[in-house]
């Protein structure tokens, strides 16, 4: 199943533009209940961390793209949870 993400690490490294999206988008989909489970997050986010250290990307700019990543990923959840929630309340 990793080898995907080594195709993508390897892309990524010839096209350091996109690896800000990158760990953006892996944070994301890492805190999304079920697509957490399938996606091996914390090992591609360890490789994008990598690249990113080689200077692509400074400390401060990986460290805030994968907060913002994770946090839009729990809103989502918590938006999710919060909808089925007062869909099932009663009305009274």
């Amino acid at each position: 199943m990793l080898e995907g993400f080594d195709s993508l690490i390897a892309w990524l490294a010839q096209h350091p533009e996109w690896l800000g999206w990158a760990i953006f988008l892996v944070a994301c989909t890492e805190c999304l209940a079920l697509a957490g489970i399938l996606v091996p997050g914390t090992v591609v986010l360890f490789g994008l961390g990598v690249l990113a250290g080689g200077g692509v990307l400074s400390l401060g700019e990986t460290l805030l793209l994968a907060l913002t990543g994770g946090l839009l990923g729990y809103a989502f959840i918590s938006a999710s949870a919060a909808c089925h929630c007062c869909a099932r309340t009663p009305s009274g």
